[in-house]
């Protein structure tokens, strides 16, 4: 009976050409060394300094063959390779420090980093006027609301004159809207004037606007022409 050539193996040896026990020749096939485990043989695996405390450590083949998408280990346990995977910011709206993954922030380069949604909310209260990012200029809907009280007197005058009834189906109550009649973005001298308001319900305010910019799109495709 054979007995494997390598030291202090005592199994039998099955395969005769190589003279090596099932375990050594496997080993062989797949690692391309019979010892590839011990520090000591060549092909077992290599020193590698560790990228973040810069300590020497020792990497066996296996661990290299597994990681197929980093391609080899750079870091010498889980703590250096956390700190190496990801990176300490500060928060935008409270400056405090969080630790980020480095595959976010590749991802948004330019993004804001937030520690919580309270954080997060806060901030969009924030961006106000000038500060979104999204400012286009005053708009004439940002007029009307600075001047929202005179645009509430206003309004209650015309349901008042009109006695709380649609002018259009002289229905009592419901809901009501107070109508410009001439427009309230092309005339802002008449915005606030009691002559150009009309009480109509909800329904006969939509059909008036329905006529209105169909009339309006007419006129400016006569004008083109």
């Amino acid at each position: 009976m054979n007995i494997c050539i390598i030291k202090d193996c005592n199994n039998p040896s099955l395969i005769l050409k190589s003279k090596l026990c099932n375990k050594h020749y496997r080993r062989k096939l797949k690692y391309g060394d019979v010892n590839y485990k011990t520090k000591n043989s060549p092909n077992s695996g290599r020193k590698q300094n560790c990228v973040v405390c810069n300590l020497e450590f020792y990497v066996p083949i296996w661990e290299d063959t597994r990681n197929k998408k980093d391609g080899k280990r750079l870091t010498c346990s889980k703590k250096c390779s956390n700190k190496y995977r990801n990176t300490e910011t500060n928060c935008t709206f409270c400056n405090k420090i969080i630790i980020v993954k480095n595959y976010i922030l590749k991802r948004r380069p330019n993004s804001n980093t937030f520690c919580d949604k309270k954080c997060h909310v806060e901030y969009q209260k924030t961006l106000i006027g000038d500060k979104n990012p999204t400012y286009k200029g005053e708009s004439e809907e940002q007029e009307r609301l600075r001047k929202i009280e005179d645009y509430r007197e206003w309004r209650t005058y015309i349901y008042k004159r009109d006695n709380y009834t649609c002018q259009r189906c002289f229905s009592y109550g419901g809901r009501l809207n107070a109508h410009h009649i001439l427009f309230f973005k092309k005339f802002p001298a008449f915005r606030f004037d009691v002559d150009n308001g009309i009480t109509l319900c909800r329904d006969c305010h939509k059909y008036i606007h329905k006529i209105k910019s169909k009339r309006f799109m007419k006129a400016k495709k006569v004008k083109k022409k």
